[in-house]
């Protein structure tokens, strides 16, 4: 947008006409500092004095420098003016408190709410008193609505108006902020598909892939529909086209049914589609994982985007999708406890349990780069969720990624990229599909680079590992479409292939099953998982334990490895356990300083959070999952321990709600 300093003049006789015209907004003067729903989390954000954003569309690009003004309410006064001057559509800008001032930090205001009301409440009569209009969200449990406004921050001050409502549970402004693609560690690649077959070629270790090359001959995925939640599919693509499904496909940046990215800036979802499922044995380029699978491209991170489109994306089509991959989450090495808002994460609930006809929609995520920032996937709320399967990444050698971060709610790892470029003697890294031309990751002329620029063999990171266990998914549902989600982890932490056996990690539970923080149930195997899926008998329906310690005020002892224990005595006789979480509150001005452990009754621990750099508001009732635990008997004695470690800062805890999920003993699985 032009910058005049006539249109910065102007916003001070502006002022009058505004409080004229604008009246139910000229209530009160708009604070500088907002405290907002951001994920999940409520956070300080500071409107920035300096920046606009067209609401055409929210993006980095669409930032808009204005001179910096002395106060929030003058921004205001200031958007509105130059809207009603210009046919324009400026919005607010905000950003994190305390945070470096970055795309990351930078939340866009949209002029939407999401609003949560009572089961008694008469949405028509709170529209009357709060002059607004709620547009029911039909996908979710009842009681959830999206509000609309058309005035400059009128989102913030229709959420103010609506929280002064009794009958108003939730009324939080929408924002729009950028998710961090699991984009490739800065680490160089080399040419192989050793992830599908390793050979032991370029100095791999033999048998350290996924297990597919013996299931082909039965079992290719089809009949499957696999969707890209990502940036965009270029479903032009020789070796994607011929699976791409465009009736299943949609924009959810542009509000559209072409998720075709953006050639100069998309360059993630193409690759991670390959993986799953190009079409191979066609005489060109490669083949994924599930070759004869189905595409859907769902474009989600192709632009900063709200809860309500990120639900939107996680319920789409969930009776025909079977499977959604996310190559996304949280960005790492932040410090921060960051994960989906309340839309997400019903609507993650809802598409797991309701979802492809009841049996759930499989969420894969990827697990996470952030290991040399000591980040933890059980500090990323989308991998952490109890509803998805979260993947980690090992070298061509079956060692821990160099990236790969560790977790209690890993489920299993697969293959990616690890340590220095392969031209310089590091690790081989992962070849896909890439944008065609020169505009992807391979532009034709790099390095230690293929000679066709449709294809890259510089990708990795847990972006990479994740698709491949959503095309060994599509390829136990084609064997067996009876298969649950929760059915679908069980089997791949039951055939994983363990690795790196002398690690000290290893723990075999009481149900027989392996897990190691570092690699999950170990690297998937498609050849055991399709064994098991063939001859499976369903787990039953999901029952869940809830036992809650609340109004605690425990003082956590400062640099003390004993720390507090509770403990939680389950009495429920036959109840099979299968995911468990922990949601902690634990006010502490260094929650990084806490170590928490879950450790049930058969004396399997799980190591929730480790010691580690944070910033940011801390355990507040933050859900911290485990699948240590599968297959365990739920009766008896859990512990939880919450150890300060580091001397400093001192915190308190206040509350601790375990959950159990799991199913009676006589619905278990056959093996």
């Amino acid at each position: 947008m032009p910058r005049t300093n006539r249109a910065h003049a102007a916003v001070l006789c502006a002022t009058i006409v505004l409080a004229a015209s604008h009246q139910a907004l000229a209530e009160v003067d708009l604070a500088d500092t907002q405290w907002i729903l951001d994920g999940a989390a409520v956070v300080e954000l500071d409107i920035a004095r300096d920046e606009l954003h067209s609401l055409h569309r929210p993006s980095p690009q669409a930032v808009v420098r204005i001179a910096s003004l002395a106060s929030a309410e003058q921004v205001r006064q200031y958007a509105d003016w130059f809207n009603a001057a210009n046919n324009e559509h400026m919005e607010l800008t905000l950003y994190v408190r305390g945070r470096p001032r970055n795309e990351w930090s930078r939340r866009f205001l949209t002029r939407e709410l999401i609003v949560r009301l009572s089961a008694t409440a008469d949405p028509r009569a709170i529209e009357a008193r709060a002059l607004t209009t709620l547009e029911p969200l039909p996908s979710l449990p009842s009681g959830w609505f999206i509000a609309h406004t058309h005035e400059v921050a009128g989102a913030l001050l229709l959420a103010q108006r609506l929280r002064r409502d009794r009958d108003v549970l939730l009324a939080e402004p929408q924002l729009a902020k950028s998710h961090q693609k699991k984009l490739v560690p800065n680490d160089p690649f080399f040419y192989s598909q050793w992830h599908l077959l390793n050979t032991g070629q370029n100095g791999g270790v033999p048998g350290i892939d996924v297990g597919v090359s013996s299931v082909w001959n039965t079992y290719r995925g089809a009949g499957v529909v696999i969707g890209v939640v990502d940036d965009g599919l270029q479903y032009t693509h020789p070796d994607l086209a011929p699976n791409f499904v465009p009736s299943l496909s949609y924009n959810f940046n542009d509000g559209n049914t072409d998720p075709m990215p953006n050639t100069s800036t998309d360059t993630h979802g193409t690759p991670v589609a390959g993986l799953a499922g190009s079409r191979g044995n066609n005489r060109i380029g490669v083949s994924g994982v599930a070759p004869e699978a189905l595409l859907a491209g769902l474009r989600l991170l192709g632009a900063p985007t709200t809860d309500a489109q990120d639900a939107a994306a996680i319920l789409f089509q969930n009776d025909s999708i079977w499977v959604k991959n996310n190559s996304w989450g949280a960005p790492d090495g932040t410090g921060e406890l960051l994960g989906p808002g309340p839309l997400t994460a019903n609507a993650m609930m809802t598409g797991a349990t309701t979802g492809r006809n009841g049996k759930g929609t499989v969420y894969v995520f990827s697990g996470g780069n952030g290991l040399r920032a000591g980040d933890n996937v059980n500090y990323d709320g989308y991998a952490n969720s109890l509803y998805a399967i979260a993947v980690t990444a090992v070298s061509d050698q079956g060692q821990q990624a160099t990236y790969a971060e560790p977790g209690a709610c890993l489920v299993v790892a697969a293959p990616s990229n690890s340590g220095i470029q392969f031209c310089s003697g590091g690790r081989q890294a992962i070849t896909t599909t890439d944008l065609t031309g020169t505009d992807g990751l391979n532009d034709g002329a790099t390095f230690c680079e293929l000679p066709d620029a449709g294809y890259t063999e510089q990708f990795g990171g847990t972006s990479a590992s994740a698709p491949m266990v959503s095309g060994v998914a599509a390829l136990l549902l084609q064997a067996n479409t009876d298969l649950s989600y929760r059915d679908i982890a069980e089997i791949l932490m039951r055939s994983a292939t363990k690795i790196v056996p002398a690690d000290p990690g290893w723990w075999t539970n009481s149900a027989g099953i392996l897990h190691n923080h570092k690699f999950g149930a170990g690297l998937v195997n498609a050849n055991s998982a399709i064994k098991l899926a063939q001859h499976w008998a369903c787990l039953g329906p999901m029952q869940t334990i809830d036992s809650v310690q609340t109004n605690l005020a425990l003082p956590i002892p400062d640099n003390n490895a004993a720390g507090i224990t509770q403990t939680f005595s389950i009495t429920n006789e036959n109840f099979r356990v299968e995911r468990v979480a922990l949601s902690v509150t634990a006010p502490h001005l260094r929650h990084g300083d806490l170590a928490i452990t879950l450790i049930s009754p058969a004396g399997t621990s799980s190591r929730l959070a480790e010691v580690h750099n944070s910033v940011g508001t801390g355990y507040q009732a933050w859900t911290l999952t485990t699948v240590r635990h599968w297959g365990e008997h739920a009766k008896g004695v859990w512990k939880a321990q919450v150890a300060d470690l580091v001397p400093g800062e001192t915190g308190t805890l206040q509350a601790l709600d375990l959950q159990i999920q799991g199913s009676t003993p006589q619905a278990a699985l056959a093996i």
